[in-house]
């Protein structure tokens, strides 16, 4: 099985990354800071890292060189955010996927999602879903 490590300070996003990556069979490891990423890999093989750039007490550009791949630049950080999607884009899609498939059922979309009902009717508002 994969492993994939999510570092990001917000832990609605950790969490709705987690229930959706784990869901599509990935083993998940998770921090809240990048000052843990360091110690996390020393304890794991991780084959991907879902990395926040812009983290309370280490953020994702304050790694040492050797966790980031040789080509890292900014800018190929910023094409990818253009070209792709956005942790946000993904939250979005996770909250809209998740009350389709269990038919508008916001606590239990909560629930499944991990998150507290209040977070959630607050991300549909700010969604429009």
């Amino acid at each position: 099985m994969k492993k994939i490590l999510i570092a990001d300070d917000d832990k609605a996003h950790r969490t709705m990354l987690k229930a959706n990556l784990a869901g599509a069979g990935y083993d998940i490891v998770e921090t809240a800071d990048g000052d843990q990423v360091l110690p996390v890999l020393a304890g794991n093989d991780v084959d991907l890292i879902l990395l926040d750039l812009k983290m309370a007490r280490m953020d994702g550009l304050e790694l040492p060189p050797q966790v980031l791949p040789d080509n890292f630049t900014i800018d190929s950080t910023t094409e990818i955010l253009k070209n792709g999607l956005t942790l946000k884009d993904m939250e979005k899609e996770a909250i809209r996927t998740t009350l389709k498939q269990i038919e508008g059922n916001k606590p239990q979309t909560a629930k499944l999602l991990g998150i507290a009902r209040q977070t959630l009717l607050n991300k549909i508002k700010e969604y429009g879903l």
